[in-house]
């Protein structure tokens, strides 16, 4: 008699976990591509003001923007001189699910290089 109660217990807890390990996996999924986003747009930060410094803030705009991934949405690069440096401002929206998506969320970074360095 118990033998047919437990029948395919063990299929819906199965069922049951698998919708929670693929949300446990989408949410570290998320969290990986944020702090790669934040680690590009530092990199493409750094990149625009070292070149910004030994060039021109033209040349530094160019190669922020090339290093900066394609994935990110509403992308501003900004390279001014500031006094005896150059700042590379980057601002840009990671998205959270998938491009188009509107759940994105912005990041901000700032490098100042001094000039010739």
């Amino acid at each position: 008699m118990t033998a047919d109660r437990d029948r395919g217990s063990a299929a819906t807890e199965y069922m049951s976990m698998i919708g929670l390990f693929l949300f446990v996996l989408m949410v570290c999924f998320e969290v990986y591509a944020g702090f790669t986003a934040v680690e590009k747009i530092e990199d493409a930060a750094r990149t625009g003001a070292r070149v910004g410094s030994m060039q021109n803030v033209g040349a530094g705009r160019v190669a922020a923007e090339n290093v900066m991934p394609a994935w990110l949405n509403e992308r501003s690069v900004q390279v001014f001189r500031e006094g005896d440096a150059v700042v590379c401002v980057i601002r840009a929206k990671v998205p959270v699910l998938a491009p188009g998506v509107p759940l994105d969320f912005s990041i901000t970074r700032k490098v100042q290089i001094p000039v010739g360095g």
